[in-house]
């Protein structure tokens, strides 16, 4: 319509990934098991927006609005105010935020001064740790029993159900690996997927100092190794785009690795 929408709060506290590195030294140091769970549809557990959002009804909707809640039919392309926090909805990661916040209290959890979505508190005389990044929480305990306690909390003030995932090997974003020894944290399953993308790991590695080639197409390398020093940068971008590899976005996805 061209009108301006004024918004209520929208931003929302997000780990840092040296919060996360902290979270897991910690672990480690004080000989605890990461045990993790997700929310489902969890912006929906929070208030509904200051800012109203609608959407328009499709035939699948109106079905369902008439057969299965059996509600008076609506008219296709008709619209209705949406009275949940949805994702996508600017204020929801806000509203969540500050909803599971409070959740997190009611144990006596209380976030670190300088990571919001980091916790500390005590279940049973024990030290108990929790990290929570959007919908996803990392639970460090002494032991399963009182990570559950912890979590079966939280899932008490929830609606919908909150889904546990045990000892994860894989949590937002990071490969874990637990053992009795150390907590090892890796990027190999991004990593893997950068280069499977890329097609790299079809690439011969051959013990001599010659650099590995970002691809295997000779006339790549040809016109590469002929191209000017100095040819603008638009060259370059066609250049990627007529082989459809883009060196700069490959090497940045890699380089995101190594700061993860």
């Amino acid at each position: 319509s061209g009108q301006a929408h004024t918004l209520d709060h929208t931003y929302a506290s997000c780990v840092e990934q040296t919060g996360t590195r902290i979270f897991y030294a910690l672990a480690a140091q004080e000989n605890l098991l990461i045990y993790s769970a997700d929310a489902s549809n969890a912006f929906a557990e929070a208030s509904a927006p200051k800012k109203t959002s609608y959407c328009c009804v499709d035939d699948q909707f109106c079905d369902w609005w008439q057969y299965h809640c059996n509600c008076p039919p609506l008219l296709k392309n008709e619209f209705l105010p949406v009275k949940k926090a949805l994702q996508g909805h600017p204020e929801s990661p806000r509203l969540w935020s500050c909803h599971i916040h409070i959740i997190i209290h009611i144990p006596g959890f209380t976030p670190t001064s300088h990571e919001q979505s980091l916790y500390s508190g005590t279940i049973d005389n024990h030290r108990v740790l929790i990290l929570q990044q959007v919908d996803a929480f990392a639970v460090a305990a002494p032991n399963e029993s009182i990570a559950t306690k912890v979590l079966d909390a939280i899932a008490s003030c929830l609606i919908t159900i909150l889904k546990r995932q045990g000892l994860p090997s894989y949590f937002n974003g990071v490969n874990l690996s637990q053992t009795s020894q150390y907590v090892h944290v890796s990027c190999e399953e991004y990593l893997r997927h950068i280069l499977e993308q890329h097609g790299w790991l079809q690439i011969i590695i051959q013990a001599s100092p010659i650099p590995i080639l970002m691809t295997a197409d000779t006339v790549y390398h040809k016109c590469l190794e002929t191209q000017p020093q100095d040819y603008d940068h638009n060259v370059q971008r066609n250049f990627e785009w007529d082989f459809e590899f883009l060196y700069r976005g490959a090497i940045g996805e890699l380089i995101y690795a190594m700061i993860t």
